[in-house]
């Protein structure tokens, strides 16, 4: 299935979960931002043999600023197997893992 890459019309928002940060839409953000104000963060009870059992924490810090379109710019891409842009010859660099979530999840 084809996805399709869409710019964003209207106002945008980062939304700051923790230490992710989201680009939306100021409308979905200030959704996203009521939902999860009052939803408790989980963590594995590791004391437990029984799988499935969690400890209930605070919320998470949730903060929401508004960004203007020309405070963005995109990655710059890379050819896929090739050097990065900006290589230098015989020098190996190491890059560290992304972080974040995708929709299958981790990144």
């Amino acid at each position: 299935m084809a996805t399709r890459k869409t710019t964003p019309t209207g106002p945008l928002c980062v939304v700051t979960i923790g230490y992710l940060q989201l680009l939306l839409p100021m409308a979905k953000g200030l959704k996203v931002v009521e939902l999860l104000q009052d939803a408790p963060a989980l963590g594995y009870d590791m004391e437990r043999s029984q799988p499935g059992c969690y400890l209930v924490g605070e919320p998470p810090t949730l903060e929401l600023s508004m960004v203007k379109a020309e405070q963005l710019r995109a990655k710059p891409t890379e050819a896929p197997g090739g050097p990065p842009r900006d290589a230098e010859p015989g020098v190996l660099r190491y890059s560290p893992p992304a972080l974040g979530y995708s929709r299958k999840g981790r990144a």
